[in-house]
């Protein structure tokens, strides 16, 4: 695969085992891939909650092959229309991200108040 060639997306992965173990497959079989990972260390994953673990790309003339090899040595425990329609689909406001948001509130204010409370210790002496 030479780096004028487009890449594709063959799947899309939800673990890094499971992107360890395509990787594998297709190495196997001559075909160069490449990984891409959702993780984002500033949102600690919130877009792998929503987007999933990664992407397995492939050279575009490979798509072919890789997808065939994959879907024998792999199957989705889905099927993958279920997966592009809601990956197309509207957003959803998920429980698990105002969790996460009432969270970090909780703890920024928590902060803000001892923070507050030492710095009036510290002047009342």
């Amino acid at each position: 695969m030479t780096a004028l060639e487009s890449l594709v997306s063959v799947r899309a992965l939800q673990s890094l085992f499971e992107a360890q173990r395509a990787e594998a497959i297709l190495a196997e079989a001559g075909i160069t891939t490449q990984v891409i990972s959702h993780r984002d260390t500033a949102y600690d994953g919130l877009f792998q909650f929503t987007q999933g673990w990664g992407t397995l790309r492939v050279a575009e003339a490979d798509r072919d092959r890789a997808a065939a090899l994959l879907e024998q040595s792999l199957p989705l425990a889905v099927p993958e229309e279920e997966l592009v329609a809601e990956a197309l689909a509207e957003p959803k406001p998920r429980a698990e991200v105002r969790r996460v948001k009432h969270t970090m509130v909780f703890y920024v204010t928590a902060a803000a108040v001892v923070l507050g409370a030492g710095l009036l210790l510290f002047w009342l002496r």
